[in-house]
């Protein structure tokens, strides 16, 4: 019979690493802050577009009222 030692799955390492997280891993938190950050990052720049967008179609709208007179 052999005597080398049955290796499982749970080694002393593997159980470790779970017990002991590391901070590498995001939390929920984490992850829901960067969502929350993102989307107002993106809301922002959106309302930034828009401005820019009707300042567009005004100076549009402007220069057709002239073209009529």
């Amino acid at each position: 019979m052999s005597t080398q030692p049955i290796i499982t799955s749970n080694s002393k390492d593997s159980k470790d690493s779970s017990e002991h997280p590391t901070s590498d891993v995001p939390t929920v938190f984490d992850v829901a802050s960067d969502i929350q950050q993102s989307l107002q990052d993106l809301l922002r720049k959106v309302n930034e577009d828009d401005a820019v967008f009707n300042k567009s179609v005004n100076s549009i709208y402007d220069k057709l009222k002239k073209m009529e007179e």
